[in-house]
């Protein structure tokens, strides 16, 4: 992301089936060689000397006469490891699932811990599916090593999608989606509705599956940008793309995110043969 100047991992493994699933993630960010200048300005001043107090020295600024010694140019990185687990179970005939994440961020020489919890549920109703997610519940947020904490606000989700089922054989389905995202925290200019302190954001899609082998999908972010992606499936191995376009306002180039899944089954076997 942003022209390749961080890079995002994802490991995630399924547990369990149908109604007793389990999923495991473990997630790697990080961004390195970033330039700390904090030390590099030579603030001394209109006459370029130190100790003279004179207009401009000491203040942080740099002012004419004054440059930056880039013999004392640092470098530093950051990087997040977090880790979640989610499981779903019925609940009166309703799938309800939990998440729990743990996240660890270090910047420079300094650490901070995270942790939130997330519910939600699923319900198909004829031809539709209904979901709700209820994310950072109570609430989350980091706890720096210096005590400062950085809370994040309750936040919702809830998304409605169709699957229709074209030609008498039964090869192509085409599935419709609509997300709506509800937070007290995320209310910006560019949100599509504004309630109060709320933003609501939304996000749409469509998918095409020829012989749930082959999967073409379109659709429009919440940041109103192109995403497009293709979707390769067999029953033990799978490889996904997705593609999202950078918008005129974010021009911090397009995303491409390249996603691959395997059957433990079929792990072994090829390990075994």
């Amino acid at each position: 992301r942003f022209a390749g100047l961080i890079n995002i991992d994802l490991i995630g493994v399924q547990l369990g089936q149908d109604s007793r699933l389990m999923n495991l993630n473990l997630i790697y960010q990080t961004s390195g060689n970033i330039p700390d200048t904090r030390s590099m300005l030579l603030d001394w001043g209109l006459d370029g000397q130190f100790g003279t107090n004179d207009v401009g020295e000491g203040n942080g600024i740099l002012d004419d006469g004054e440059r930056l010694d880039k013999d004392k140019l640092r470098y530093f990185k950051q990087n997040q490891i977090g880790i979640h687990g989610a499981f779903v179970t019925e609940i009166l005939d309703y799938p309800i699932g939990m998440g729990c994440k743990v996240l660890t961020y270090s910047l420079g020489d300094d650490f901070a811990l995270g942790i939130g919890l997330d519910f939600g549920f699923s319900k198909e109703v004829g031809n539709y599916s209904i979901g709700a997610v209820l994310k950072n519940i109570p609430a989350s947020g980091m706890i720096w090593d210096n005590g400062v904490v950085e809370a994040t606000a309750p936040m919702m989700s809830l998304g409605i999608s169709r699957s229709n089922t074209y030609f008498s054989s039964g090869n192509i389905s085409i599935n419709t989606m609509l997300n709506i995202d509800a937070s007290s925290s995320n209310l910006n200019l560019d949100s599509h509705y504004k309630i109060g302190k709320y933003g609501l954001d939304r996000s749409t899609g469509l998918e095409m599956i020829y012989k749930e082998n082959l999967m073409i999908r379109l659709g429009h972010s919440r940041i109103s940008a192109f995403t497009g992606g293709v979707g390769l499936r067999w029953k033990h191995f799978g490889f996904d793309y997705a593609f999202i376009s950078s918008t005129i306002d974010e021009n911090i180039g397009n995303h491409h995110l390249i996603s691959i899944y395997m059957t433990i089954e079929w792990l072994k076997s090829k390990i075994y043969n």
